[in-house]
């Protein structure tokens, strides 16, 4: 591509600003989620002592996540940031084929961390027809990550096709990425409406539930830069604009996904942190709801230093035939159950 006019071609030059913008949100944002991943894997392994499937999940989102970054990395030497003219055109093809790698491993980085949310999603439902939800969105996601591929590696490949075939591709899928978060987000609203507790709490709740889908903000930022993509023939440099906003889509969906489970973590290490959030929710039958963890034996206990006005034990009556008042008291508790939470309740009678 020659330059435009006014500019001149510069081959060779260091690290434009765009690819040192992509090298710093890269780390920074990966470097979070990992940090913000090891916590949750020691919180399931070691506090709640055990791990699920949306585990495995969200580690295959951050596996497939540092593949991207690295792709990356790899594209940068192949002028990726940098303006069409000022890259050699010997190197066009070698960022052709970085960029096929590059559009794959994001297709499949933010699908892993919705299956992931959705796992604990699925956990908490009770009723059927959430959990029929779960696994239908689940399998619609897996559905067009899978057909994204198929495309991007075969007619689409811009080695082999059109490179405007691979950009319908990536409007599309941002189209159905996007759909997908805002539903992920909208699911557990049902739930969360059927709740014993104060608006605060159900808030809290909701926003733990969905913070694996809070990509969705840095998903619609995204959208708005590739629809300079189309008819723009700097490809080089319109694409790494793009690519800065998917690393932090990518991350912060893996932040937001480890984040969710960490309340263990932090009931344990941070107590005074958790005193907004409270205990986990129990569910009526009313609702359609069960509790997601069977309720221990409850025990009773005498409690010599309650007293309450109006209220006293007497003493055992001579007369067996007397009649006496007394004032029970039911404290029933539950420690860190599957959701990492702490449930506590308790009643007087």
């Amino acid at each position: 591509m020659p330059a435009p006019e006014g500019q001149t071609a510069h081959f060779g030059d260091g690290y434009t600003s765009l690819q040192t913008a992509l090298v710093v949100v890269n780390i920074v944002t990966y470097a979070l989620a990992t940090v913000a991943l090891a916590l949750r894997i020691y919180t399931s392994a070691f506090i709640n002592k055990r791990t699920d499937i949306g585990d495995f999940f969200l580690v295959a989102s951050w596996g497939v996540g540092a593949g991207s970054i690295a792709c990356t990395f790899i594209a940068i030497r192949f002028g990726f940031g940098k303006h069409l003219w000022n890259v050699e055109a010997t190197e066009i093809m070698g960022y052709y084929n970085k960029l096929v790698a590059m559009a794959v491993t994001y297709f499949w980085t933010p699908s892993l961390t919705k299956l992931s949310v959705l796992t604990l999603i699925h956990n908490v439902y009770r009723a059927m027809w959430g959990r029929i939800c779960t696994w239908v969105i689940g399998i619609a996601i897996l559905v067009y990550t899978v057909i994204f591929t198929v495309l991007t590696t075969g007619p689409c490949n811009p080695l082999t096709g059109s490179i405007e075939c691979l950009n319908n591709v990536g409007a599309a899928h941002a189209a159905l990425n996007i759909l997908s978060d805002v539903i992920v987000v909208i699911l557990p609203i049902p739930l969360v409406h059927q709740l014993h507790l104060p608006l605060r709490q159900k808030i809290t709740v909701a926003v733990l539930m969905t913070l694996g889908s809070f990509c969705v903000v840095a998903s619609i930022g995204r959208i708005a830069f590739i629809a300079d993509i189309h008819g723009n023939p700097d490809i080089t440099y319109v694409e790494a604009r793009v690519g800065v906003w998917s690393a932090v889509e990518l991350n912060v969906g893996i932040l937001g996904a480890s984040l969710a489970r960490l309340k263990p973590f932090v009931q344990r290490y941070f107590p005074s942190l958790s005193t907004s959030v409270g205990g986990v929710p129990r569910y009526g039958k009313s609702s359609g709801y069960e509790d997601a963890k069977p309720r221990p034996e409850r025990d009773a206990y005498l409690l010599h230093s309650i007293q309450r006005s109006g209220v006293h034990t007497p003493p055992a009556p001579e007369d067996k035939n007397a009649i006496s008042v007394q004032s029970d008291i039911y404290v029933e508790h539950s420690r860190a159950g599957a959701g990492g939470g702490v449930e506590e309740w308790g009643y007087a009678r």
